[in-house]
């Protein structure tokens, strides 16, 4: 499986591997090919809404340009990472776990987009588990992150509240 996806990355990347390996820092930045407001090519349309939510926030904090990467679905985790909701895989692409997205409310579909592409387009790693944040390796509760949103999108694009 992590091969197909890795053929599929390589493909995305017209067969330059150098594009998927990425300098990891927390700086957000633009990465070309830069495709927002482009939004449409190979995202899964069910995570769309959220990517282009997204794209608004990081226009709005000064960040109008970062790489939207291709975000598709695994019907089922991989065997070993049975927790595990979604993946930014060599910093490029993000894979979302179908059998946890389908019983995610839309609060939750959007904090996990968030996560994922904390990492893959704005370089972020995770935050302390003991934090409220949108990096924290576990997805934050509906109840606690829709009453703090704006703070924590703030946090992520900035670092600041």
């Amino acid at each position: 499986m992590r091969l197909l996806l890795l053929g599929i990355l390589l493909t995305a990347c017209g067969g330059n591997p150098d594009c998927l390996f990425l300098p990891k820092d927390d700086t957000p930045r633009a990465i070309s090919p830069c495709t927002v407001p482009q939004l449409g090519g190979w995202i899964d349309e069910s995570a769309l809404p959220f990517v282009s939510m997204f794209s608004d926030d990081a226009t709005a904090r000064g960040i109008p340009c970062f790489h939207t990467p291709v975000i598709g679905f695994l019907e089922e985790p991989l065997p070993e990472d049975k927790d595990i909701l979604g993946y930014c895989m060599f910093d490029f692409d993000i894979v979302f776990v179908r059998e946890y997205w389908k019983w995610m409310t839309p609060e939750s579909r959007r904090t996990l987009v968030y996560h994922e592409l904390g990492h893959c387009a704005l370089h972020r790693s995770h935050a302390s588990g003991n934090e409220i944040d949108i990096m924290n390796p576990y997805l934050i509760a509906d109840s606690v992150a829709v009453p703090q949103w704006d703070s924590l999108v703030n946090k992520l694009f900035t670092g600041k509240e």
